[in-house]
């Protein structure tokens, strides 16, 4: 053979070894490349996915504590209330009428302590209206207690900042509804069981 053929197919067989090798880091190159980029993205992922699971528990927390020890009880007091105001109002209670009265403001002072200790479980973005209206009628019907007549000498028409405020009882039970709703839903989404 032709030196010069030799050289050509020397120098080929050359090139192709080291396109080969070539070839074989490029591609060991783009997959460990791959992998890093894999790995990180899976990262990225876990973080994501740890952070929306904290954030879940969190706000279930969150919601629980707003109906156990804010809406729950207050619920719980307005509810008992309006029953024992109903029949007192028939007139089957006047003979125990002081010690009914001394409920009703034992049951409002709950209702108080309640309000002014955990207001940061609010349902929203801002206070009703009704729950300052609330705290000024205690206020203002406890003070009348204290009175000779033990009660509000005027109507509500004349004095309604010392009746007791019926959108209080709607808030309450609108939020008692929503939180109560939203905790059956994610209980149903996670599978958790209710003890019903």
């Amino acid at each position: 053979m032709e030196e010069w053929i030799r050289a050509l197919i020397t120098s080929l067989i050359s090139t192709a070894a080291v396109v080969v090798v070539l070839g074989f880091l490029g591609s060991e190159f783009l997959k460990r490349r791959f992998d890093r980029q894999f790995e990180r993205y899976k990262a990225l992922v876990e973080r994501d996915r740890k952070r929306r699971e904290l954030t879940l528990k969190s706000q279930i927390e969150f919601e629980e504590r707003q109906l156990s020890e804010f809406y729950g009880p207050i619920w719980a007091i307005l509810k008992r209330g309006e029953r024992i105001v109903e029949v007192w109002k028939e007139g089957r209670l006047g003979e125990i009428d002081e010690p009914i009265r001394d409920l009703l403001q034992e049951g409002n002072d709950q209702m108080v302590r309640i309000i002014l200790t955990k207001a940061h479980l609010i349902d929203g973005d801002v206070i009703p209206t009704s729950f300052t209206d609330f705290l000024i009628h205690a206020a203002i019907w406890h003070a009348y207690r204290k009175t000779t007549q033990k009660g509000i000498p005027r109507s509500s028409l004349e004095f309604p900042q010392a009746y007791f405020p019926p959108q209080f009882n709607r808030d309450i039970d609108g939020a008692m509804v929503r939180l109560k709703r939203m905790q059956a839903k994610r209980h149903q989404a996670f599978g958790i069981e209710t003890g019903k």
